[in-house]
């Protein structure tokens, strides 16, 4: 019965190449998103009804709902966009009115096939450990909700509490990665990292982690990255994130190379050293914890965790932090 025209500014698409099946965050209080019990426009109560098109206005897009308020119209989606225009407005529509409507959603449609975990640890009530690509669903051990970046997140107590994402290594032994998530410290550690996620084997070798503090650099967020054989590469970078504010934090591997991004800038790039292949035994991959290292889990906020199987560009992740950090 209504639709909406949404407008991306291409201000704020990083870059000159145009950003194809990009994973865009829709955030609004709208009074015509409202469910019609409480003076709106949508048509059923959970919001199932709203939809998104390309702007033909006919060819639907997938997208998530993360989150909806019946009684204020607030909505939080996530949209794949097939096309995200540099030079040019990219315009698309939200539609909804219909009380009869199936759920219009297509939650793993949303994330492309490199996307091998996205945990949005939601709703800031109770935590859901659940992941929208529906291939590394979550156990939680002992974590809860929290108010973070974009609807609620995991509140980690820095010795016990951490999230197994998967019996076994997610990313590791691939040739190129992406891990990302905000977060907000005030840990500072000189001794013993403090992980955001990693895959590790029991015998403390073979681990691919992004830590947030650690010996060297107590203030900074950084990648660890150690084959079967012990060699070990640590980059960090100078930004400070244990400030008690909430961070974007990256970390990449690309052709044999390592990346570290801090709030949508590059931090640290250096080469890797040696292969990561895991051959070790009892493996694991954790959120907020490091499976065989007992004195690193993480103190603080944690939102918006995600793992690809391919190193995501720059200027990707330079839109996503404008997108995430601003949706309006």
């Amino acid at each position: 019965g209504y639709r909406k025209q949404i407008t991306v500014d291409p201000e704020k698409v990083s870059g000159s190449s145009n950003l194809t099946d990009f994973p865009m965050l829709f955030k609004v209080t709208d009074a015509d998103l409202k469910h019609t019990d409480h003076g709106g426009k949508v048509g059923k109560i959970d919001g199932t009804d709203i939809l998104f098109t390309s702007s033909d206005g006919s060819t639907k897009l997938s997208h998530e709902i993360e989150y909806y308020a019946s009684t204020t119209g607030e909505i939080i989606a996530w949209i794949k966009v097939p096309t995200l225009y540099t030079a040019q407005q990219t315009p698309i529509y939200v539609y909804f009115g219909n009380s009869g409507a199936s759920d219009q959603q297509n939650v793993t449609g949303v994330w492309d096939s490199n996307f091998k975990g996205v945990w949005h640890l939601p709703n800031g009530t109770s935590l859901s450990v659940l992941d929208s690509t529906n291939q590394n669903n979550g156990t939680n051990n002992g974590a809860s909700a929290n108010t973070a970046q974009i609807d609620g997140g995991g509140l980690f107590n820095g010795s016990s509490h951490y999230i197994e994402a998967s019996t076994s290594p997610i990313v590791a032994g691939t040739a190129s990665f992406t891990i990302s998530a905000w977060i907000r410290t005030t840990s500072s550690n000189t001794t013993f990292g403090k992980s955001i996620y990693a895959e590790r084997a029991t015998s403390g070798q073979d681990i691919v982690k992004l830590d947030s503090t650690d010996l060297g650099s107590p203030n900074g967020v950084f990648i660890t990255y150690r084959n079967s054989a012990g060699s070990l590469t640590q980059l960090r970078g100078p930004a400070i994130i244990n400030d008690n504010q909430l961070h974007h934090v990256v970390g990449t591997l690309s052709g044999g190379t390592l990346n570290v991004y801090v709030d949508g800038r590059l931090d640290a790039t250096g080469a890797r050293g040696g292969n990561d292949t895991l051959t070790d035994a009892g493996k694991r991959s954790w959120i907020g914890g490091d499976y065989g290292d007992s004195n690193a889990y993480f103190s603080g906020t944690l939102d918006e965790v995600r793992v690809s199987s391919v190193a995501r560009s720059a200027d990707w992740i330079a839109t996503e932090y404008n997108n995430q950090s601003s949706p309006s």
